[in-house]
């Protein structure tokens, strides 16, 4: 008696349609990165299929993103959000990678691993200081240097400048 093969669920990377590999990017900064990937299968992906983040140092913003069901045959675009890992002045620029596999929970982990290679680089941000009730009564206004992780946002980048110039004023 001939039994047909059960369906498998399978996945083949196609290509990178974001960020491609050694692509430099500003340490700390959140990037958006997909891949083009094929149902190389015999069987649709579950309408539970997601992407994890299995090894690598740089980090999604979530462990796991939603692809959903695709296709015998159809190609879909899987995108994670990841964080550069912050690097130092001393260090300039380095290799930061993250490891990302499709799964679900009938099937468990399928298809080819993607992953995303960038070149994180440390960026060198000037801040304009914080307006001041007394203006430049006191000298002139500090100039303050920052790295991206701590200028993250505007309010941050506000609260920094205004802490140095407090320290700047107070050492003078």
């Amino acid at each position: 008696l001939f039994r047909s093969p059960a369906p498998t669920v399978s996945a083949i990377f196609e290509a990178d349609a974001t960020l491609p590999d050694g692509t430099v990017v500003e340490s700390g900064a959140e990037v958006v990165k997909t891949w083009s990937v094929r149902n190389n299968g015999s069987a649709p992906w579950p309408a539970d299929t997601v992407i994890s983040h299995v090894d690598g140092e740089m980090a999604g913003t979530a462990a796991e993103f939603a692809v959903g069901e695709v296709g015998v045959g159809a190609s879909a675009n899987v995108e994670v959000t990841l964080v550069v890992p912050a690097v130092t002045e001393q260090e300039q620029q380095r290799a930061c990678k993250s490891v990302w596999q499709l799964s679900s929970q009938a099937t468990g982990v399928f298809g080819d691993q993607l992953w995303c290679e960038v070149s994180a680089k440390w960026e060198n941000v000037e801040v304009a200081p914080a307006a001041t009730f007394f203006g430049n009564l006191f000298g002139p206004p500090a100039v303050v240097v920052a790295a991206p992780e701590i200028a993250d946002d505007a309010a941050g980048a506000a609260a920094a400048a205004a802490a140095a110039t407090a320290t700047a004023t107070l050492d003078a």
